[in-house]
């Protein structure tokens, strides 16, 4: 028996897992255009583990759209399964699909051949089983491959029990609070709010003032705090002149997340204004602007490998470039939305 859920491979949004399995779950749903406007970046986070954690704010993932009654979630803690071997472990995983439930586990990488640390290094990190293949004694699951590809991919039955089940012996929290959770479809469309969306952008454009004290301080060791808006923009600039100065590596989860921004905008666009606009068509010059940019980063990590030569153009003065011309789209962008 085989049982395929209906899951976007090619999500708009897929930078972080979070941000792909809930816009890959929900596909095209209008709600997602009132989300992933603003941005943030928190420094010396002590939730996240990270010196700098950037991503979208308000901050977004599959509660979100719980809460907007799109999906329904249904936890499960690690003690679940305690007693459960591994043929009935899939069998459970089965028969939860069966019903339509996406099921996100908390798995331990060690165990999928999917991962590049499959058989190295024990790692908790999350999977999303999208079906499975009774047949050849496969799941579904959506992730990112070892070759940093997204997308669904067949992996062995038992490699996902025995992830699964491993799993709580590498994260305390998860040990006790949840190993895995169902994800049902409730209503995939939503609705635009223009309001929402003004709201953001506007935001976006005219930042807390007090954040460009703490942009001017993010690199002190000893802060704790966060940017919003444009000066998230002086933190990348900063980010991108230290790595080039440094010869060190761009963190390439901001470089994508400014292009797949732009692309869900010119997306969001298209909804609220249609495909004639010549809004739309601004913005989907400045997705390829802001694509080039990305692989104009990805080319300079590669030249400190030495795989490919450097870029014969700082990354980050495209980067000023294209962040002055989304500056003046936006503005253009909030007063015609505000004159409809």
């Amino acid at each position: 028996m085989k049982r395929t859920l209906s899951f976007n491979s090619r999500p708009p949004i897929r930078s972080y897992l979070h941000h792909a399995y809930a816009t890959g779950i929900l596909g095209n749903a209008d709600e997602l255009f009132n989300r992933y406007i603003d941005l943030e970046v928190r420094i010396n986070d002590p939730y996240s583990g990270f010196t700098h954690f950037f991503d979208y704010y308000p901050w977004t993932n599959i509660e979100h759209f719980a809460s907007q009654g799109l999906c329904t979630l249904r936890e499960y803690p690690a003690g679940f399964f305690e007693n459960q071997t591994p043929s009935q472990l899939i069998s459970i995983l089965h028969e939860f699909l069966k019903k339509d439930f996406f099921i996100e586990a908390y798995v331990d990488e060690h165990y999928l051949p999917t991962s590049a640390f499959f058989g190295k290094r024990h790692i908790s990190h999350a999977l999303l089983l999208t079906g499975f293949d009774d047949n050849r004694k496969e799941f579904l699951a959506a992730t990112y491959r070892h070759d940093h590809k997204f997308g669904v991919f067949p992996i062995s039955e038992r490699n996902v029990a025995f992830a699964i089940m491993n799993q709580p012996k590498l994260n305390a929290y998860y040990t006790s609070k949840k190993a895995f959770r169902l994800i049902h479809v409730e209503d995939p469309c939503g609705s635009v709010s223009k309001a929402k969306v003004a709201e953001q952008i506007f935001n976006f454009l005219h930042p807390d003032p007090a954040g460009a004290f703490v942009a001017a301080r993010f690199k002190d060791p000893a802060f704790v705090g966060s940017v919003k808006g444009l000066f998230v923009y002086e933190f990348i600039e900063r980010h991108i002149r230290d790595a080039e100065d440094g010869a060190q590596e761009i963190d390439m989860r901001i470089m994508r997340t400014i292009w797949e921004r732009t692309r869900i905008m010119r997306l969001r666009i298209q909804n609220i204004f249609g495909e004639s606009s010549n809004l739309c068509e601004r913005w989907s010059h400045l997705e390829a602007t802001s694509y080039r940019f990305h692989l104009q980063a990805y080319q300079y990590n590669l030249s400190i490998s030495g795989i490919q030569p450097r870029p014969t153009e700082l990354v980050c003065d495209t980067f000023l470039r294209h962040a002055e011309r989304e500056r003046i789209e936006l503005n253009t962008l909030l007063q015609r939305i505000s004159d409809i």
